[in-house]
């Protein structure tokens, strides 16, 4: 961590809106207080999705996760506030997600789905009275 680098969190999450599906990609600087981290002036709009269907993660994250490795390896030259110029280097450390995103953003099957965990291979057992849900009994 050099002087003036900068780490940033990601968050995504789709809402339907009538007939389209609407998925914004959101970036907060880490670095910035908790108390102005989140307001809407501190919030960076990095990508926005609007179709029918549910984002094709591979496709839209593709252009920001290009740009991010650029960040990270050649940095942002940006004036400091003593005159000097400094070269900040960015980096993704972390997103904050709920599970139906996850699994999208993993491309992988939903948490519910067989084989819908992300750190196990346990297929789980459909529940008798319905397909749509799965229990993972307890074993030793």
């Amino acid at each position: 961590s050099g002087r003036g680098n900068v780490s940033l969190l990601l968050n995504t999450d789709g809402v339907q809106l009538f007939h389209s599906s609407l998925w914004p990609i959101w970036l907060s600087v880490n670095e910035l207080p908790p108390n102005v981290r989140f307001t809407k002036h501190n919030v960076l709009l990095a990508g926005l999705w609007c179709s029918a269907e549910k984002p094709t993660m591979t496709t839209f994250l593709a252009p920001l996760v290009k740009e991010l490795n650029h960040l990270s390896v050649q940095g942002l030259s940006i004036n400091a506030p003593d005159g000097s110029e400094v070269t900040a280097k960015v980096r993704l450390l972390m997103t904050t997600l709920d599970l139906p995103a996850k699994a999208l953003v993993l491309n992988m099957k939903q948490f519910n789905g067989e084989l819908g965990c992300s750190y196990c291979e346990d297929r789980g057992e459909p529940r008798p009275t319905t397909h749509l849900h799965r229990n993972w009994p307890y074993t030793e």
